[in-house]
């Protein structure tokens, strides 16, 4: 994109932007004695941020990236983080042999919404989802809770562990989700443990929709935000480049990592060749299951707008709004994805009282897709994203048939997991761990 239409972008900061260096292997990665002299040889007007250091394991991936990345592949480039710049000294830079790419750090805006009305009445959505019936059709030689042996990267502003407990014992929910553990994961605040946050409602309601899918699975707790609030946020808490390095963190673990993770939040307009979105593709290609939301700006297809950057990117699913009477709120963003693929692919229950009075909005819809997947995960654990992409595709309310509205239609748990069972010929219960 030209510098011009950067500076035109609403929600990005002029002096903040990501280098993508080149560096020869693994063992490459810069020191701060390198660090400062590069600085020094690119101009004084640099400030390096000697923290940030986001290391690529291939340049630009495709739309279809290899599944088989290892998790111990070499760094092929390294993206640092620079605190001000001109813009002309980047245009300046981008003309060095050793400057892949350059990007500013833009805003990220989350899915949700505070203070919305409130439903009539407490619902359970794991009834309506059919969640106990499923586990023990398809794992009858079991008796621990549905999902049991999972865990969900809540990818999002932090979950407050106490906070979940106390609504899960509200609800009324205490003997099936008592157990919640919220404790891996990583935090760009080193004074912020993860599971402690007592600002950000957004990511602990997440954590709750979620689990009333997955009942059994554990929260693994991804904070990238410092921000209280739901939609867009003030400058300086919400940034891509901090989203995409405690998703590195999840790649890097080498025990406990998220089978799945719940991204209920927008990253703007970024294509294929995004430093973010390949880290997604680092994820997916690690055999991880990534759920994004579609957004909530309806049908704005007489302006050009549609479901954008990463989350329409085609490995990725991306869940749009249902409501649990069968209806379709219309802030659920349409596609298709900018790039002309079929988003959203499927629509997920929202606006239904949870952990909130109102938990609403795509934001929530991908949560509880992400405990769906979850589920089907621990029943079928081989089951890839493109897989499991298409057994919610085909078995949606849609009868196989897409629109720009609802994707394929609703989920169905149940024929999800019908569809799975089918594909790798299982008998129920035949799990692999």
């Amino acid at each position: 994109m030209p510098l011009r239409a950067y500076r035109k972008q609403r929600g990005i900061r002029q002096g903040r932007w990501l280098l993508e260096i080149t560096v020869s292997d693994s063992q490459s990665l810069l020191s701060k004695k390198s660090l400062h002299s590069r600085s020094a040889a690119w101009g004084a007007s640099l400030q390096i941020d000697k923290n940030y250091q986001l290391p690529m394991r291939y340049y630009n991936a495709s739309n279809n990236p290899v599944m088989s990345l290892e998790a111990g592949a070499p760094i092929q480039s390294v993206i640092i983080r620079i605190e001000r710049a001109h813009p002309r000294t980047i245009a300046k830079l981008r003309r060095s042999r050793r400057i892949i790419d350059a990007w500013p750090d833009s805003n990220v805006h989350f899915h949700g919404e505070a203070n919305a009305q409130s439903p009539d009445q407490w619902h359970d959505v794991g009834k309506s989802l059919q969640v106990y019936e499923t586990w023990h059709r398809f794992t009858p030689y079991t008796d621990s809770l549905p999902g049991k042996g999972a865990s969900i990267g809540i990818v999002d502003g932090g979950v407050s562990s106490d906070s979940l407990r106390q609504t899960i014992a509200y609800r009324g929910l205490g003997s099936s989700l008592g157990h919640v553990i919220v404790q891996e994961g990583a935090s760009i605040d080193p004074e912020v443990r993860p599971g402690t946050d007592t600002l950000n409602t957004h990511g602990t309601r997440c954590a709750f929709d979620a689990l009333l899918a997955c009942p059994g699975a554990e929260i693994h707790d991804y904070r990238f935000s410092t921000a209280s609030n739901y939609g867009g946020s003030p400058f300086n808490t919400t940034w891509v480049s901090d989203a995409a390095r405690v998703i590195e963190h999840a790649l890097h673990r080498t025990d406990r990592k998220p089978q799945v993770l719940s991204c209920s939040f927008s990253v703007g307009d970024v294509d294929h060749t995004h430093y973010f979105t390949r880290k997604i593709q680092e994820a997916i290609a690690q055999r991880m299951l990534v759920v994004f939301s579609a957004g909530n700006n309806g049908d704005r297809s007489d302006s050009g707008r549609f479901i954008g950057g990463t989350n329409g990117t085609p490995s990725v699913l991306c869940v749009g709004a249902a409501r649990l009477d069968g209806s379709y709120p219309n802030y659920s963003s349409s596609g298709p994805a900018i790039g002309g693929g079929m988003k959203p692919d499927v629509c997920c229950y929202t606006d239904f009282a949870g952990y909130t009075d109102c938990d609403n909005k795509t934001s929530t819809a991908a949560a509880v897709a992400a405990g769906v997947v979850a589920l089907l995960w621990t029943i079928y654990p081989d089951a890839h994203q493109d897989l499991m992409i298409e057994a919610l595709r085909r078995t949606a309310s849609n009868s196989g048939r897409w629109s720009r509205r609802t994707g394929y239609g609703a989920i169905d748990l149940p024929a999800a997991a019908h569809f799975l069972q089918t594909h790798f010929r299982r008998s129920p219960g035949d799990r692999a761990y």
